[in-house]
């Protein structure tokens, strides 16, 4: 087993592998909330205060409607979305952003589930735009021919599962590779180091 992960790729060391569609979103919410549980607000930070991974900025963005049901991010009641509704944001409304998010970028057509949690995880830090980047330039990494613009949509989401396929374990190693290096080339000395052990763990 390689260090820090918890299932083979090829679903050998666990039952990850065979897990239905609504399993793996579920490990991969719990995925997620590994990294992203508590409340944080560092002045560098873009998003602003964030709660189990959903930003200030991200919060309003999406409005209150989530997955066709209302969503009130506006938790204190105030008339606004501020710092004080992403604190008191529970693990249940990080779990309906996470939904929605999950099924919008389609993360449930990747078929190798441990492929799509390390996907949808990256995709909290860097935005859809830059993990789908790091996607695409592990497939090229791996010999596959896709046109890096920032979006796994239906041909290099094929060749994505194409390529689990073919060899699971080294793609992985491959997008942790090249998610490290994305974090690298954000130069941020204030989330470097516990970006990097994201970027190298194995879900």
């Amino acid at each position: 087993m390689k260090p820090n992960q918890t299932h083979g790729p090829d679903g050998t060391a666990g039952s990850l592998q065979s897990a239905g569609v609504s399993a793996v979103l579920d490990m991969a919410f719990e995925w997620v909330y590994l990294h992203e549980k508590g409340f944080s607000d560092n002045p560098a930070d873009p998003g602003g205060p964030t709660n189990f991974g959903v930003s200030l900025r991200h919060a309003r963005a999406i409005g209150s409607v989530v997955n066709g049901d209302l969503l009130d991010l506006d938790l204190d009641d105030d008339g606004d979305i501020d710092a004080d509704d992403i604190r008191l944001m529970t693990k249940e409304d990080g779990k309906r952003v996470f939904i929605h998010h999950w099924q919008t970028y389609k993360f449930d057509a990747v078929t190798h589930p441990q492929i799509a949690i390390k996907f949808v995880d990256l995709s909290y830090p860097m935005g859809y735009g830059g993990a789908s980047r790091v996607v695409q330039r592990a497939l090229r990494a791996c010999r596959y021919d896709v046109i890096e613009d920032g979006f796994v949509g239906p041909n290099s989401r094929r060749v994505l599962n194409e390529a689990a396929e073919w060899n699971a374990a080294a793609l992985m190693a491959s997008i942790c590779s090249e998610a490290a290096g994305y974090f690298r080339s954000l130069k941020s000395s204030d989330f470097e180091t516990g970006w990097l052990t994201r970027a190298y763990q194995w879900p």
